[in-house]
C-alpha cells in the first residue's frame, strides 16, 4: 500500500522496489489512495503492477483499473 488513507503514512516504495530483484519477485502496489495526490508514474516506477481506482481520480465510483508491466 503506497499511501494509508487513515494515517497518512507513505510506505517507500523505492526502497521497497530495490529489494525485488534479489528475490526474484514481482513488485503489486496498491496506489489507489496515493495517485492523483501526488506525482505518480507507472513507467518509471520499477513497479510490476498497481491497481488503480477511478473514483480517487475524480471520476465514476465503480471504476478500477490494473496496470501490469510487460516483462520481456
Amino acid at each position: 500500500m503506497a499511501a494509508k488513507s487513515e494515517t497518512g503514512v507513505l510506505t517507500p516504495v523505492a526502497d521497497v522496489r530495490d529489494l525485488v530483484p534479489s528475490a526474484r519477485a514481482r513488485l503489486h502496489v496498491d496506489a489507489t489512495r496515493f495517485t492523483g495526490r501526488m506525482p505518480f508514474h507507472f513507467a518509471q516506477s520499477g513497479i510490476d503492477a498497481v491497481p488503480l481506482s477511478a473514483h480517487n481520480l475524480r471520476g465514476p465510483k465503480g471504476i478500477g483499473e490494473l496496470l501490469v508491466r510487460a516483462k520481456a
